[in-house]
């Protein structure tokens, strides 16, 4: 009978509201940080977070509090999150092409993929233990034209 009042206690416990930060690519002079209310679907006035030439897709480490960028000037970025959310500069590495679009950190936390549409490649950099972008470790590029 208290395991049968355990779970009906349990299942009438409201859902909390929680805030979550939200972090925007703005492809102007920094990434953004906002709150997201999930309750209420709400999301607060983004504020400047750090300054980085053309922020676009961002990506978070699996296991770190470490945000990776894509930027200007065909680089990738990596940034640790305080507790405030806030963001400090950690490193950045070359793309090894034109136009980096789009980028991911595989499960391990090991690797990430910089998809670069300009040049038409898709490269693969090592992070140290530490969640810092390291060496290059392939540069697949794709050959031909159009659709």
């Amino acid at each position: 009978m208290k395991n049968i009042l355990l779970i009906i206690s349990l299942s009438i416990l409201p859902v909390l509201a929680e805030k979550q930060p939200v972090y925007l690519g703005t492809s102007a002079d920094g990434i953004y940080l906002a709150s997201f209310e999930s309750a209420t679907g709400t999301i607060t006035q983004p504020t400047l977070a750090a300054k980085y030439e053309k922020p676009g897709f961002l990506a978070l480490h699996p296991k770190k509090s470490i945000l990776y960028s894509i930027g200007g000037s065909n680089k990738v970025a990596a940034f640790s999150i305080a507790d405030d959310h806030s963001l400090k500069f950690i490193n950045e590495a070359d793309t090894g092409g034109n136009g980096p679009c789009h980028l991911v950190v595989d499960l391990t936390g090991n690797t990430l993929a910089v998809a670069n549409y300009g040049g038409g490649s898709a490269v693969t950099l090592r992070l140290d233990a530490d969640g810092k972008i390291g060496n290059m470790v392939s540069n697949i590029k794709n050959k031909g034209s159009g659709p």
